[in-house]
């Protein structure tokens, strides 16, 4: 049977903190152009 492999929590972050890092990293993402495929209208 598979284990189940616990990760220690090691920083806690807001959700407004959380949702500013996932936006800049969408960006950054989408600015990458081809190397990531597609990105759909919602996330340019």
């Amino acid at each position: 049977m598979d284990e189940i492999e616990f990760i220690p929590i090691l920083e806690k972050v807001s959700p407004i903190e959380a949702k500013i890092f996932i936006s800049e990293t969408m960006r950054f993402l989408y600015e990458q152009e081809r190397e990531f495929g597609e990105v759909s209208e919602e996330l340019k």
